[in-house]
């Protein structure tokens, strides 16, 4: 757990799931309804798209590019949105969907592309067998079979579905 008292862990947000949730292998329904209020929060206060907000460590700690990826396109919200405009109701959605990602992702050892990183039993990670919008540059969106386009934002790589995700 952070602790207010370690110079390393001040300013950042809180971690998208928590130690306790991943040992018990489920997430607590009042850590998610604290988040989607903290995550409400956060996204009235600023203009800047979804998907650079809840990447921000000073918002919420342990979302990556790949499972912001997946958690916008998992609840159809498009990546470049400004966060205040979301609704309440959606930021319900993207807040259960990033905590399920996460915790799936982690049960199933993270993302792993090149097998390089592993496990202390040796075993590569296998979320990124679950991917539906990470890295399909140029395929079918499983959803609708619009191709999935690849733009920069904020230095980063977003593979968004332009028709699935609003």
């Amino acid at each position: 757990a952070k602790t207010a008292k370690n110079p390393l862990y001040q300013g950042l947000g809180p971690d998208v799931i928590s130690t306790e949730e991943i040992r018990a292998g489920q997430l607590d329904s009042q850590t998610t309804e604290d988040m989607i209020h903290y995550l409400w929060q956060q996204a009235q206060k600023r203009s800047i798209p979804i998907k650079q907000l809840i990447m921000e460590n000073q918002v919420l700690c342990g979302v990556g590019n790949i499972y912001a990826n997946e958690a916008l396109f998992r609840v159809g919200i498009s990546p470049f949105r400004p966060s205040k405009l979301l609704k309440l109701q959606e930021i319900r959605e993207l807040s259960e969907a990033l905590r399920a990602i996460v915790l799936e992702a982690v049960q199933l050892g993270g993302t792993t592309f090149d097998g390089m990183y592993v496990n202390v039993d040796g075993f590569a990670g296998a979320f990124q067998q679950k991917l539906l919008v990470y890295g399909q540059e140029g395929k079918a969106c499983s959803r609708c079979g619009n191709l999935i386009p690849r733009k920069k934002q904020a230095g980063r790589s977003s593979f968004y579905c332009p028709h699935c995700q609003i």
